[in-house]
């Protein structure tokens, strides 16, 4: 199965709201001098052509999220296991995200170590009309 297609993974949003995506990361004690980022972009062509990934176009949103920034979870010992942290975007950024699938993903940046660690890889990103219940 190909991550574009992981249910588990897809996001869904109003493409005239605000939103608040909440992300966990178990596992992973994080580091002052990572830092995380929170890309969508643009789908050009969103089916698989014989085993080829999907096309994409231009970065429509992008949210980096800084060590100071996070929320640590720690078990009962004290002990930091991981961390969770929020991607926010107002109404004015995600009317810049247009209708329709696009594609997000999540990756770690070490500043230090200049390197990049992919978390989540190219996944689903519907923005549209978002139905809620009074």
């Amino acid at each position: 199965m190909y991550p574009w297609t992981n249910k588990d993974l897809r996001l869904c949003v109003g493409n005239y709201d605000t939103f608040a995506i909440p992300v966990v990361i178990k596992k992973h004690v994080p580091l002052t001098t990572e830092k995380y980022v929170f890309t969508v972009r643009r789908v050009i062509e969103g089916n698989y052509r014989m085993g080829k990934p999907v096309m994409k176009g231009e970065i429509v949103f992008q949210k980096t999220v800084e060590y100071a920034d996070l929320i640590p979870i720690q078990d009962d010992k004290g002990d930091t296991i991981g961390c969770y942290f929020f991607v926010c975007a107002n109404k004015e950024e995600t009317s810049r995200i247009p209708e329709g699938i696009n594609a997000y993903d999540i990756a770690i940046i070490n500043t230090s170590a200049g390197s990049e660690i992919e978390l989540i890889p190219p996944s689903e990103f519907i923005s549209g009309e978002v139905l809620r219940y009074e």
